[in-house]
C-alpha cells in the first residue's frame, strides 16, 4: 500500500503490531489453581490455614499468608514448599502471635519457576 492509502484508511501500524506483546504476556501466564492446590496440601499437612494468597506475574512471585499453631511448623512448611518442583525460592517473615489464640501468622514469598519440569 502507498503511504496515502495508509493515511486514507487510517491504518496505524503500531496498533496492529501486537505479536511481541502476546509473546511477552504468555510468559506471565501460570496455572494458578494448581499452584494453590499444591500450597494447600503442604499447609494442611502441617496443620496450617491459608488466610490470603496474592500473585504478581511481573515478578513471578506468590505471597501466601498462613496461620499455624506453632513456630516450629513454619520451618517444616518452608522446607516442604522448597521441595515443590515449581518453587524457585521460599522465604517467610518471623511468625507473629495472633491475638490471644495459640496461633501464629507468617507471610511466605514464593518464587514461581515457569520452566520447571
Amino acid at each position: 500500500m502507498t503511504h496515502e492509502e495508509f493515511v486514507g484508511y487510517e491504518i496505524d501500524l503500531d496498533a496492529i503490531k501486537f505479536e511481541d506483546d502476546i509473546s511477552n504476556l504468555s510468559k506471565l501466564r501460570v496455572d494458578f489453581n494448581n499452584l494453590v492446590d499444591d500450597i494447600k496440601l503442604v499447609a494442611d499437612l502441617n496443620g496450617g490455614r491459608i488466610n490470603r494468597i496474592t500473585y504478581d506475574a511481573s515478578i513471578e512471585q506468590l505471597q501466601v499468608e498462613i496461620s499455624i499453631v506453632s513456630q516450629f511448623s513454619y520451618n517444616a512448611l518452608n522446607n516442604q514448599l522448597l521441595n515443590l518442583p515449581w518453587v524457585s525460592y521460599s522465604t517467610y517473615n518471623t511468625p507473629t502471635r495472633y491475638s490471644d489464640d495459640v496461633e501464629y501468622t507468617a507471610v511466605y514469598e514464593i518464587g514461581v519457576d515457569y520452566n520447571a519440569e
